[in-house]
């Protein structure tokens, strides 16, 4: 029988994670507000920047409740963290001209959230669910039939 205690015991740090990662969108979205110029147009905009990185919360959340068999989902999860220190490495040098010491939150801001995704990649390429040495999902065992034979 699989408890909520168990499942915490064994995957803690991934729902933990799927935890931070919704404030983490709230800050991501608060920091590039200030950055789009036209206010008619920043809703979309925001929904079109924030709504994929929900997709990081609810895989750490997949990937808490039953590591075995969501570990499949990992790489996709290190590629899509990976894409976003990316974009983060490219904001800081095209825009580390108009920081200036007003701005100076946002850059921090931007640091922070970059750290945090260091993190959890790194969490994600250590993660090796029940210590097995392979990433594949645990197989059914096999069961075996009886032959009933028809008189």
């Amino acid at each position: 029988m699989v408890t909520l205690i168990g499942i915490m015991k064994r995957s803690y740090w991934f729902l933990l994670i799927a935890i931070i990662e919704v404030p983490r969108l709230f800050i991501f979205s608060r920091t590039a507000m200030q950055y789009i110029s036209d206010p008619a147009l920043m809703p979309s905009i925001m929904r079109m920047l924030a709504a994929p990185n929900l997709v990081f919360a609810a895989g750490f959340l997949f990937l808490g409740l039953d590591t075995r068999r969501y570990i499949l989902y990992k790489p996709l999860l290190i590629l899509g963290k990976t894409l976003v220190l990316l974009a983060a490495l490219l904001i800081f040098v095209k825009f580390s001209v108009i920081f200036t010491r007003t701005n100076m939150a946002n850059l921090v801001i931007i640091i922070a959230i970059s750290i945090w995704d260091a993190f959890c990649i790194g969490c994600l390429l250590f993660a090796n669910p029940d210590n097995k040495k392979t990433g594949q999902p645990e197989q059914p065992q096999s069961i075996e039939t009886e032959i009933v034979e028809i008189d």
